[in-house]
């Protein structure tokens, strides 16, 4: 006990313990409200983490079924094809070695060799610079390889020739989203709702 305590007598020291208590109390109570806040703060942080990873999953998911269907509907046409003339063969040759190609870049690129499934698609895109699928693919393949930026350029010129195709836009989307580019992934996805409602 200080002289300071003595002089303020036993009242006096119980109104300054009283008073220092009431002061403490106050500091928690503050303390635990901001606690609260930032708890419910992150709480919402993780639920759009978790609303966002569902909606990726969902959208490979979507370019997975489209990826099998666009096979599928190339081997339907390959069948149909057997049935043409000779001039129609070579179209049919032609359309087989396209289709090859672009399946082997594909089958490549699900193997995860992704510099194979380019040179491939590159192939493919020598014989013709507008295969919409084949840019696709291989603009998927760069950003597999980290080469993001290069990726964009290519969805870029993608959508320059078809500024409707959504594969290319939910597919720009999704490298925007992987690289904390948010709004701007939220606007290529915005387009592709656009474009089903069409």
């Amino acid at each position: 006990m200080g002289i300071f305590d003595f002089l303020l007598g036993r009242d006096g020291r119980e109104k300054k313990n009283n008073l220092i208590v009431r002061n403490t109390q106050a500091k928690v109570s503050q303390l635990e409200h901001e606690l609260e806040f930032k708890n419910r703060e992150i709480g919402s942080l993780h639920m759009q983490v978790a609303n966002l990873t569902k909606q990726n999953d969902v959208l490979v998911a979507t370019i997975e079924k489209l990826t099998n269907q666009m096979v599928d509907k190339k081997n339907a046409v390959l069948i149909e094809s057997e049935h043409f003339d000779e001039k129609q063969h070579e179209v049919k040759k032609s359309i087989d070695e396209v289709s090859e190609l672009f399946e082997k870049g594909v089958a490549l690129s699900r193997g995860r060799k992704y510099q194979a499934a380019i040179q491939i698609f590159d192939k493919l895109l020598d014989r013709d610079g507008e295969h919409k699928q084949a840019l696709l693919n291989k603009a998927i393949c760069l950003h597999k390889l980290k080469k993001t930026d290069e990726a964009l350029s290519m969805i870029d010129h993608l959508l320059e020739l078809d500024a409707q195709y959504k594969d290319a836009w939910l597919n720009k989307g999704i490298f925007l989203d992987e690289m904390g580019r948010h709004q701007e992934a939220v606007k290529c996805f915005d387009k592709v709702i656009f474009i089903n409602r069409k």
